[in-house]
């Protein structure tokens, strides 16, 4: 199962690098400051993108684990323990996310209005 999460891992990095042009806000000596912060706020956007699968997915094998332990109750803890993380994991990337969204909209003085949106 381990090679699977790290597969599926795997080839989330390759279509982030296929997307990469996507993230990038501006084109060449176009760039001004207000594009920094845009692209900061996309690569968080898009690593959230990324954490949430990775964490339904352990959430998922956890879950197995826990079902198929029988009467091994090691195995039940190990299948317990590893959506405990999965859940802390995701929580805590949720709220980086927040706080550093929001840290960004106050530093480039974007209005507090709809997620996702930065207007500088």
């Amino acid at each position: 199962m381990k090679k699977i999460i790290l597969l599926s891992t795997f080839c989330f990095v390759l279509s982030a690098a296929s997307v990469s042009a996507a993230l990038i806000p501006c084109e060449g000596l176009s760039c001004q400051f207000c594009d920094l912060f845009k692209l900061v706020k996309n690569v968080l956007d898009f690593g959230v993108k990324i954490a949430i699968p990775i964490a339904v997915i352990a959430i998922v094998y956890g879950g197995i684990m826990i079902l198929t332990a029988g009467a091994s109750p090691e195995r039940a803890k190990q299948g317990k323990d590893i959506v405990t993380a999965a859940i802390i994991g995701l929580v805590i990337v949720l709220l980086a996310w927040l706080i550093l969204d929001t840290l960004i909209k106050l530093i480039a003085k974007g209005e507090f209005g709809p997620w996702n949106q930065l207007k500088c």
